[in-house]
């Protein structure tokens, strides 16, 4: 069989190692988030104080399906991140948008990111409201209440384990929908909706810099696309 990839030379003889094939993304369409949205109703830990569990994992997958954010961002959106006014919160670029905007600062670029709400993510933030009492939502405490977002901790594994069980109950295979590859998800549904959205999301384009010039792209195809993003049948539920 051809290999390709660096050679090693040992004596005469010089190995080589084959460059192993790249992980190809499942695409992952409306029926799919749907059947996880469902599936998600046999989450049961990590144990929060004021939001049902499988609400808390339906929370997060709308998060991750409709923002694109990297999975310790998602987690790590604290109620201070979030703009519920129709005002961008960056003032040198007005914009518009009626859900509300979000404002972070994105752990693996260190860069500022702001985006519009997709509206089936607001109203989600807004049962969260609803449940979690004013007093436990400061402006640094986690929307989303599924444990420490860390890696490291004993909530990541919980998640991750809940994770494959809700896989499974939606009729995939346990590692078919990681929650890492969802937005990838949410970068298709964007483009999608307007291209090159999706790739503005992932930081794939130099509109996700926030100067002043590649802002005013960016926001313009992300505030049409917010506005055309198809919503799977299942997450207008909101439970």
């Amino acid at each position: 069989c051809p290999t390709a990839g660096p050679s090693l030379k040992r004596g005469r003889f010089a190995l080589k190692i084959a460059n192993p094939a790249p992980k190809k993304t499942p695409r992952i369409t409306g029926e799919h988030v749907s059947a996880l949205y469902r599936g998600c109703g046999i989450a049961r830990e990590p144990v929060g104080e004021h939001v049902p569990v499988p609400f808390a994992y339906r929370c997060a997958l709308v998060a991750f399906w409709s923002t694109g954010l990297r999975v310790g961002d998602c987690l790590g959106i604290r109620w201070g991140d979030l703009e519920l006014g129709p005002e961008c919160p960056v003032p040198e670029w007005p914009a518009d948008h009626e859900a509300g905007w979000l404002d972070v600062v994105a752990q693996k670029t260190g860069k500022r990111h702001v985006q519009p709400l997709p509206q089936i993510f607001r109203e989600h933030i807004d049962r969260l409201a609803e449940l979690i009492p004013e007093r436990k939502r400061p402006g640094s405490a986690p929307v989303i209440p599924l444990g420490d977002p860390s890696p490291r901790s004993g909530d990541h594994k919980r998640r991750c384990n809940t994770w494959r069980s809700v896989n499974v109950e939606a009729g995939f295979e346990p590692e078919r929908f990681p929650l890492g590859d969802l937005r990838k998800g949410a970068a298709q549904a964007w483009n999608r909706a307007n291209f090159p959205a999706g790739e503005w999301l992932l930081d794939h384009s130099a509109g996700n810099k926030l100067t002043a010039t590649h802002y005013d792209v960016g926001i313009s195809h992300l505030l049409d696309a917010v506005c055309r993003l198809e919503v799977p049948e299942a997450l207008l539920a909101v439970e």
